[in-house]
């Protein structure tokens, strides 16, 4: 049985800093969970922070592929024209 000196050593080795919590979860997502020695959340908001990102990113990237094949289709247009020697009214 610990005495209540024990019990406040105990206590001010295994307290966690909540700025430190927050710092860590604001640079990798589940970070502060982990600190907080809570892993099986922190792997839950890594996980779903990473699934997040990718779903973001492929709406981001969708667009801009589009946006590129606009581009390149009448790129290729232009190049297909000119080969052929017509003008873009010839064929309008």
């Amino acid at each position: 049985m610990m005495n209540k000196q024990q019990k406040i050593r105990m206590y001010e080795l295994k307290k966690k800093d909540p700025w430190a919590a927050l710092g860590l979860g604001l640079l990798i997502p589940g970070g502060g969970q982990f600190y907080s020695e809570k892993a099986g959340q922190g792997i839950m908001v890594l996980a779903g922070s990473i699934l997040l990102a990718l779903v973001l990113a492929g709406f981001i990237v969708w667009p801009v592929g589009a946006i590129v094949g606009l581009f390149q289709s009448k790129n290729h247009n232009e190049l297909l024209l000119l080969e052929l020697g017509l003008e873009e009214e010839d064929v309008a």
